[in-house]
């Protein structure tokens, strides 16, 4: 009888231990996932932050794709055409709490340059325009005067300039800053 009540008693530690390491284990699981669960939503969080940045960009990008294969299967030798990206100072240096603009843009000027590259032997010309601050509706609330900003005028007869130029010459990037520097 003492042998039966110590192997019952054996049985019940081991079942005891047992249970207590799945317990450990489910509490250490659910733990972790909690953890992760919590690193996800703080990144899924990022991700819409940035994604709310990309989204105007990745449509202009893939109606622009849609365009330039249009483009290339419609050219023959003697048709050209001209594309310009509308990049900033923000693709050429970064700014504090400029991440993920300044992110798109480099990408975007990093994207003119790949275009440049793969559509000059369909005679499609590819500029990035890189202007500095332009008076547009978003500085009208920014306290910052007209007169320390361009005009938008002064980037649409760059670029009119820019595509009157003869089939054999391209400009690559134009720079344009306001007199003053940038903001």
């Amino acid at each position: 009888m003492a042998d039966d009540s110590r192997k019952r008693l054996r049985r019940a530690t081991i079942l005891f231990w047992i249970l207590l390491l799945y317990i450990i284990a489910a509490l250490v699981w659910w733990f972790v996932s909690l953890e992760k669960q919590s690193a996800d939503l703080y990144d899924l969080q990022k991700v819409e932050l940035t994604n709310s940045t990309f989204d105007k960009s990745s449509t202009q990008s893939k109606t622009a794709l849609a365009a330039i294969e249009d483009q290339k299967r419609r050219n023959s030798a003697n048709q050209s055409g001209h594309i310009f990206n509308m990049c900033s100072i923000a693709s050429l240096q970064a700014y504090a709490n400029g991440g993920a603009y300044s992110i798109s843009k480099f990408a975007l000027l990093g994207f003119t340059k790949n275009l440049r590259q793969e559509l000059m032997q369909h005679n499609i010309k590819v500029t990035a325009i890189v202007p500095g601050a332009v008076y547009t509706d978003s500085w009208k609330s920014a306290g910052v005067s007209e007169d320390r900003l361009m005009e938008a005028d002064d980037i649409a007869s760059i670029i009119y300039t820019a595509s009157r130029l003869s089939p054999q010459a391209t400009i690559e990037e134009i720079i344009i800053r306001p007199q003053l520097g940038d903001l």
